[in-house]
C-alpha cells in the first residue's frame, strides 16, 4: 500500500487548526439511538455515539454502524448549539463499521454550519489528525494523534457479536473512549481523512475506518434521491459478497503457503473463513491464496470489494439478501432469521431461524440468546415461514402469557428457584408455603419439583401474605400421577413462637427458613441484597386454617374450582425488640417493669415502634413508641399482636385495637387502625413508554414516604430502549403528573396518557422516594411502545392485557 506524504506540511500552523476545528465543531452531532428490540447483534438499550454532517442540503449525517442499527430502533442527534432533530436510517453498511442518517435540514434554524468534505486520499502515514467528538459522554471532546498505520487488520470486537472485516483500518494513538465512535478524523484543513469506529479499553490506541467505500456509499446516495422529503425512500446499494472471510498477509507468510511466484507488493489475501452453504463453500478453502478474480489480479481488500459490488447480478450473492430486515415477537422473544454477521461468527448457514432474544416462552424452556432453533414442536424448521406455521396450529393456554417488561414490586430478575414446604395435600388440592424470594410476585409461572418422587408440575401462586415473607403456591395432586401422589405428604406443623428452628426432633415443622431481600435495589455490590432467616410457621398456620375451613374473603378459581381465600388482618407498622432495662432508662414505671417481666422473664424485652407503613391505618403510632399493652393486656412480641388481630374478625370494634404506648414520659391510650388485606399481591400494571406504573406496594410504603395527597403512579421498571430509557426516567420514584394533568391514581394516569399524541414531546414531573421532585421530557412513541395494561381476574385466574393506545402502521411501515 502506498503510505503517501503528509500534504501542505510547511503551511500549517496553529491558527490553521482553530480555524478548522471551529468550522468543524458545528458540523458534528451527538446521536442517540435507543434499540428497541434486541435485534441481530444488537441488544436492546439506549446508545450514545458521535456523527457528523456530509452533505448539508440533503441532510445527511454520516456516524458508525452501532448507532445505525439494522433493526427497530429510534434516533435523534444534537448540534452543537442544542439543537435536536429526530433523524431516520437511509443506510446501514452489512459489514463495515459505518451508516448514514437523514434529517430535516429546515428543523436547523439557529445554527450556521458547512458539511464536512470526505478525502480518503489524504490520509497518510505521519499526518497530523485530531477527533472530534463526544468522548466519554463530554459533549465536543478535542483528542489529538497522528496517523502511525494504514493498514491495520480490522479489530474484533466481540466473538458473538458485529465486527468488520475483509477491509484495513487505520490506528493512531488519541486515548478515545465510548461516545467518541462515529467522530470525523480531520487534518489542519478540516477535511475528514477518515472516521472513529473503535479502540482499546485500556491504552491509548484507536482505530479509524478509511472512507473509501463510505464517499462511493456517500455519492449513491447523493445520486439516487433529491433534496430532503418526508418519504425518502430508503435506498438499497448494490453490494455483493461471497461470504468468505479473508485476511492480508506478507510474502513470507505467502511462500510458507506455498505460492511460489509471488506478485509484485507487499502481501495477498488468503481465506480466513467460508460460510457453509454459501456460493463459494465448495471452491475456496482455509489457507486459499487469492491470486486473480474475473482475469484481474487482486492484492487488496479495496479491489476485491469493488469487483464484488460490480458483479451482484453476475457471479456473487447480493450481500443485503443475507442481512435480515424483519423479524417475528412472540411472548417477548425475538426472532428473525440468520445474518451473514452471526453465520461467520457461528458458522452456520445464513437464513437459519436465529433468537436474538429469548423472551418469555424461549428463556423458561432454556433457550439461550444466539440459540438456533432447529425443531419446534416436533417439527423441523429450516427458515421463519416454518416456524410461523408450526405457531399458528398450536393451542392457545388458558393463562395468557405475561409480557417480560411486566415485572412487578421491583422485581429484578425473570428467574428464581428456591425451596419449599408442603403444608397441606389432599385428594384435591395441594398447597406449597415458599419464601417471597422463590415467589416474588403474583404474575409468576410456577414448576414444581418434588423431593418424594421425580416428577415436576407446574402450581399455581394463589396467596401472597401482606406483611409475613411468604407466599403459597398450589397444584394439583391428580397431576403428579399415581405413584407420586401415593409418596407425596404435607409436613406436620408445629406451633412455635421462635424463629429459626426448622424441625424438632419427630420432624414437625417449626419455621420455614428462607431469604428476605434486604433492600429494594442493593447499589453496594460489596453487599449481599439478601439474607436467611427463619418464619415462624404460626404465620403461615393461622392462614392455611382459614383456607382449610372455607373462612369468608376473595373469591379466586384455583384448580378450576372456585375457592374462598382469606382476608389478612394487619397491624402496619413495624416493630423491634429492646431490653426491659433500657426502657426502664427512658422512664418507663416500675409497675410496667414489673408487669412486662413477669410476662415474659426468659426474654425480657419490650416491642418498640421502628415505623409505620405511608397511608396505613396505623399511622396514630410514632416511631420510638413503647408498646405496653393491647386490649389492657400486657404485650412482649409480634405473636401476640398477631393473634390479637386475627380474633378481631369475630368481635364488633371497627377493625381498631385498644393500644397502651409509652411516649415522651407518658403513658397514653390509642385507638390503632388495622387493616385487611387479601393474598393476591399487586395485580394491575401499565405500561406507558416502556415505563412499568403501579400502586406502591407494601415494601415501599415501608420506608415512610409517598407524595401529598396521595398522589401518583408507582415507576416499578423502564424497559431498555424504551423513551423511559431514552429520556432518562428511572424506577424507584412516582409519576405525578403528565403533561398537565396530575396523575393521581393508575386510572388518571391512564386518562392522562389518553390524550397525548404519538411522538409527542410531554413534560412529566417525577417525585423520589426522598420528596425530591424533578420535571423531565418524554417523547411518546406509540409504534414500538404501546400503552398497554395487564390485570388480574381473581374469577378466572387469568392475566389479561389490554391495549389502550397504539398506532397502527401496518400499512405505512
Amino acid at each position: 500500500m502506498d503510505m503517501g506524504h503528509p500534504e501542505e506540511k510547511d503551511v500549517a500552523t496553529a491558527g490553521g487548526w482553530q480555524k478548522a476545528i471551529n468550522e468543524v465543531i458545528k458540523a458534528v452531532v451527538v446521536v442517540r439511538t435507543s434499540i428497541c428490540r434486541s435485534f441481530d447483534t444488537d441488544t436492546a438499550g439506549v446508545r450514545i455515539g458521535t456523527g457528523f454532517v456530509v452533505d448539508k442540503q440533503r441532510g445527511i449525517i454520516l456516524t458508525s454502524r452501532d448507532l445505525v442499527i439494522p433493526g427497530p430502533a429510534v434516533a435523534e442527534v444534537m448540534f452543537t448549539n442544542q439543537e435536536e432533530t429526530t433523524v431516520q436510517p437511509i443506510y446501514g453498511d452489512p459489514v463495515h463499521n459505518f451508516g448514514f442518517f437523514r434529517y430535516n435540514p429546515e428543523s436547523i434554524k439557529f445554527l450556521e454550519y458547512e458539511e464536512i468534505p470526505l478525502v480518503p486520499e489524504a490520509a497518510c502515514v505521519g499526518l497530523d489528525i485530531k477527533v472530534i467528538g463526544n468522548d466519554s459522554g463530554e459533549k465536543v471532546s478535542i483528542l489529538s494523534g497522528t496517523l502511525a498505520c494504514l493498514n491495520r487488520e480490522a479489530p474484533k470486537y466481540k466473538n458473538d457479536g458485529y465486527n468488520d472485516f475483509n477491509t484495513f483500518y487505520m490506528q493512531a494513538a488519541t486515548g478515545t473512549h465510548y461516545g467518541s465512535s462515529g467522530s470525523p478524523v480531520i487534518d489542519r484543513q478540516g477535511r475528514a481523512v477518515a472516521m472513529h469506529v473503535g479502540g482499546l479499553v485500556s491504552g491509548a490506541p484507536a482505530f479509524f475506518l478509511p472512507l473509501e467505500r463510505v464517499v462511493r456509499a456517500l455519492e449513491f446516495l447523493q445520486g439516487n434521491g433529491d433534496y430532503y422529503v418526508d418519504k425518502w425512500e430508503a435506498v438499497k446499494m448494490t453490494r455483493g459478497t461471497l461470504q468468505v472471510t479473508f485476511v492480508y498477509k506478507g510474502f513470507d507468510e505467502i511462500l510458507q503457503l506455498g505460492l511460489a511466484d509471488a506478485v509484485t507488493g507487499i502481501g495477498m489475501l488468503v481465506v480466513d473463513s467460508v460460510v457453509p452453504g454459501s456460493l463459494a463453500e465448495n471452491h475456496l478453502k482455509t489457507g486459499d491464496v487469492l491470486v486473480m478474480a474475473n482475469c484481474q489480479v487482486i492484492t487488496q481488500f479495496l479491489e476485491l470489494e469493488t469487483l464484488l459490488d460490480d458483479n451482484v447480478d453476475q457471479m456473487v450473492q447480493d450481500l443485503h439478501s443475507i442481512t435480515p430486515a424483519r423479524f417475528l415477537e412472540v411472548s417477548g422473544a425475538g426472532i428473525h432469521p440468520l445474518s451473514y454477521q452471526q453465520a461467520r461468527n457461528f458458522h452456520f448457514p445464513c437464513e437459519h431461524v436465529y433468537v436474538s432474544e429469548p423472551g418469555y416462552v424461549l428463556h423458561r424452556a432454556g433457550v439461550p440468546r444466539h440459540a438456533i432453533i432447529e425443531m419446534f414442536a416436533g417439527e423441523v424448521v429450516s427458515k421463519l415461514e416454518d416456524l410461523i406455521s408450526i405457531l399458528y396450529k398450536l393451542p392457545r393456554v388458558a393463562q395468557v402469557s405475561v409480557p417480560p417488561s411486566c415485572m412487578l414490586d421491583d422485581v429484578h430478575s425473570q428467574k428464581f428457584s428456591g425451596t419449599g414446604v408442603i403444608i397441606y395435600h389432599s385428594s384435591s388440592m395441594g398447597l406449597v408455603a415458599a419464601d417471597r424470594n422463590t415467589v416474588a410476585i403474583s404474575a409468576s409461572d410456577v414448576m414444581l419439583s418434588f423431593a418424594a418422587y421425580p416428577v415436576e408440575i407446574p402450581g399455581e401462586v394463589v396467596f401472597l401474605h401482606p406483611a409475613y415473607n411468604y407466599a403459597l403456591v398450589a397444584y394439583k395432586p391428580s397431576a403428579l400421577g399415581t405413584v407420586a401422589a401415593s409418596m407425596v405428604r404435607a409436613a406436620q406443623l408445629l406451633p412455635s413462637r421462635f424463629s429459626g428452628v426448622l424441625t424438632d426432633e419427630h420432624g414437625r415443622v417449626q419455621a420455614l427458613w428462607g431469604r428476605f431481600s434486604s433492600t429494594l435495589r442493593c447499589s453496594n455490590t460489596s453487599k449481599a441484597p439478601h439474607f436467611v432467616g427463619g418464619i415462624p410457621v404460626y404465620a403461615i398456620s393461622q392462614v392455611l386454617d382459614k383456607i382449610k375451613s372455607g373462612a369468608s374473603g376473595s373469591s379466586r378459581l384455583i384448580n378450576g374450582i372456585i375457592m374462598s381465600m382469606p382476608h389478612v388482618r394487619i397491624l402496619e407498622a413495624e416493630f423491634r425488640h429492646i431490653k426491659l432495662s433500657r426502657a426502664r432508662t427512658y422512664g418507663l414505671s416500675e409497675d410496667w417493669i414489673q408487669a412486662l417481666f413477669k410476662k415474659d422473664p426468659v426474654s425480657r424485652q419490650i416491642l418498640i415502634v421502628g415505623r409505620c407503613l405511608e397511608r396505613s391505618s396505623a399511622q396514630n403510632l410514632l416511631v420510638g413508641d413503647l408498646v405496653l399493652a393491647v386490649n389492657k393486656e400486657p404485650v412482649t412480641c409480634f405473636q401476640e399482636i398477631e393473634n390479637v388481630c386475627q380474633e378481631m374478625d369475630n368481635d364488633d370494634n371497627d377493625g381498631k385495637l385498644s393500644m397502651t404506648v409509652f411516649r415522651r414520659g407518658l403513658e397514653i391510650d390509642l385507638l390503632v387502625g388495622t387493616d385487611l388485606r387479601d393474598g393476591n399481591g399487586t395485580t394491575r400494571v401499565i405500561n406507558w413508554c416502556g415505563c412499568v406504573v403501579q400502586h406502591s406496594y407494601p415494601a415501599v410504603r415501608s420506608l415512610g414516604f409517598h407524595p401529598s395527597g396521595g398522589a401518583g403512579v408507582y415507576v416499578t421498571r423502564c424497559c431498555p430502549g424504551s423513551p423511559a430509557d431514552r429520556y432518562g426516567l428511572v424506577p424507584l420514584q412516582w409519576i405525578v403528573k403528565v403533561g398537565g394533568w396530575r396523575t393521581l391514581c393508575l386510572d388518571g394516569f391512564i386518562n392522562a396518557t389518553k390524550r397525548l399524541q404519538h411522538e409527542e414531546f410531554v413534560l412529566v414531573k417525577t417525585v423520589d422516594l426522598y420528596g425530591n421532585s424533578q420535571y423531565i421530557t418524554l417523547k411518546q412513541d406509540l409504534r414500538y411502545w404501546p400503552t398497554w395494561e395487564v390485570r388480574f381476574d381473581p374469577e378466572t385466574a387469568i392475566w389479561r392485557r389490554t391495549v389502550i393506545k397504539a398506532i397502527d402502521d401496518s400499512d405505512n411501515p
